[in-house]
């Protein structure tokens, strides 16, 4: 048996964080930079603050440490990529979903982009006539 409850955020947080709920459902808006994303959610120093899951993992720790000090990109995707093999095994969460943005635009406006967090980059933008 389930008991579903909608909590406004400020006592969803405190509900969430006192650890008085088995499970939770939240919206996670994607950072730019992994490292953003990963620390808060999955660090073991980030409990209760933001991992309410309170998940730990010693290797995953040190993982994220790795990929902040990384320079190379190759090599930073390649940490990254063990850490998201190592939570999904652990089955910290369930992701259900993420969000497809699709964007229309005249064919005459140039150099519209979004960047990862789907906001608007309008510095580029240019009209061609």
């Amino acid at each position: 048996q389930v008991n579903l409850r909608a909590l406004e955020i400020s006592a969803w947080s405190e509900t969430v964080a006192s650890s008085d709920v088995p499970m939770t459902f939240m919206r996670l808006t994607r950072s730019s930079d992994p490292h953003e994303f990963l620390i808060p959610i999955l660090h073991s120093e980030s409990v209760p603050q933001s991992n309410y899951s309170r998940y730990a993992n010693e290797r995953v720790d040190q993982l994220m440490y790795e990929g902040s000090v990384e320079t190379d990109p190759e090599r930073r995707a390649e940490i990254y990529s063990e850490i998201q093999k190592i939570v999904v095994d652990d089955a910290v969460a369930a992701w259900l979903f993420s969000d497809v943005v699709a964007v229309a635009t005249k064919p005459y406006v140039k150099g519209f982009q979004l960047d990862p967090l789907f906001n608007k980059g309008s510095s580029k933008v240019y009209y061609e006539h």
